[in-house]
């Protein structure tokens, strides 16, 4: 894990994977956490082919992602620009900011914003809060299934709706 990290200024095209991975441990009581980071002023883009997400966040407390531009990122296969995919019970999303940013021709299949949490066993919700999306453009998808925001707590991954997390997404235009 990292703290106090920034990522900023960076022009990245046709990866093949994700532009940027924020990732964690996989073994409890051996994991390691991401702590106040930032990715601001970066411009994302790909032709669809052999890239993931322009954003793949696993694990983050406190992360502010603003005024980047993503230009046909994702292909088919893949959720879209951003993309919060906790994999196991030690990861956890806390305090994110998504905001200012610009995107165009996401391929994604599900989302240019998009959150899965599909962990199956020993997921810990005290592990997700404050998540937040807001005062983004999204223009015109490539793929029909892609939309501005996508939200899949599959697996019965939530025990009741009284403590899921706190997810805000406002002003964004589309």
């Amino acid at each position: 894990g990292v703290s106090d990290y920034r990522i900023e200024g960076v022009t990245a095209e046709n990866p093949q994977g994700d532009h940027i991975y924020i990732g964690s441990g996989r073994t409890v009581g051996m994991e390691r956490h991401n702590y106040k980071g930032t990715i601001t002023g970066n411009k994302f883009r790909s032709n669809g082919v052999g890239n993931r997400n322009a954003i793949s966040v696993i694990d983050a407390d406190g992360l502010d992602i603003f005024d980047n531009d993503f230009e046909g990122c994702s292909r088919l296969t893949m959720p879209g620009d951003i993309d919060l995919e906790p994999n196991n019970s030690v990861s956890g999303l806390k305090n994110i900011n998504i905001f200012d940013n610009r995107s165009k021709d996401c391929r994604g299949s599900t989302a240019m914003v998009c959150v899965f949490v599909n962990t199956p066993t020993g997921f810990n919700q005290a592990n997700y809060a404050s998540i937040n999306v807001y005062d983004n453009e999204f223009n015109t998808p490539i793929s029909p299934t892609c939309t501005d925001f996508y939200v899949d707590f599959s697996r019965d991954a939530w025990v009741d709706d009284e403590t899921l997390p706190v997810i805000t997404y406002a002003n964004n235009k589309s």
